[in-house]
């Protein structure tokens, strides 16, 4: 009787440290966010610069604090604003299957932002708060059906916000500037 429950007991204590292991001792959050510059365009409102926002595996969700434009003159940014004339930006969502961009990555949203003209260099900064990223699909099914079984009820996503950082179209990845505001 005992070897028979042995290896079903070993099997349950090496699930349960694999998921264990893999849901702590992680490096600090990794931005999941990554956006690139595709082209300027000439929109019916005026003139804007059309970026691809591609989420990388596991992207939990975000929100978009606030944006901010610069210019180049004299070899220095300028910050710059559209006025009231126009919005601040615009996401455009994609159909499915999702295009890939010049880099092989699928792009997930469009942003477009407005500009004064095309023939500027322009820098655009966004800030991002994004929610904790997604965990795997086996160990989310497990943890679901742990907490159904407990009676345990977790937090919603959306108040469970990791610390902002600032993306820029001048990078591959995020995390020019991390801060905790």
């Amino acid at each position: 009787m005992r070897r028979a429950l042995l290896l079903p007991m070993a099997f349950i204590a090496v699930a349960v440290v694999i998921i264990v292991m893999s849901s702590k001792g992680k490096r600090g959050p990794e931005p999941r966010v990554e956006i690139r510059f595709m082209e300027f365009t000439n929109a019916p409102d005026g003139p804007a610069a059309v970026l691809a926002v591609h989420y990388r595996p596991r992207f939990g969700g975000c929100h978009w604090r606030e944006f901010t434009t610069s210019r180049r003159v004299d070899g220095a940014w300028q910050p710059w604003s559209p006025g009231q004339q126009r919005a601040e930006h615009k996401f455009i969502g994609q159909t499915y299957p999702p295009p890939v961009g010049r880099d092989g990555k699928i792009i997930n949203n469009l942003l477009v932002l407005p500009v004064e003209n095309t023939n500027d260099a322009w820098r655009f900064v966004q800030r991002i708060q994004e929610s904790p990223p997604l965990p795997p699909p086996l160990e989310r099914q497990l943890r679901a059906w742990w907490h159904r079984s407990r009676k345990i009820v977790e937090p919603p996503r959306e108040t469970q916000l990791l610390p902002a950082y600032h993306i820029t179209n001048e990078t591959s990845r995020a995390a020019i500037r991390k801060d905790h505001r």
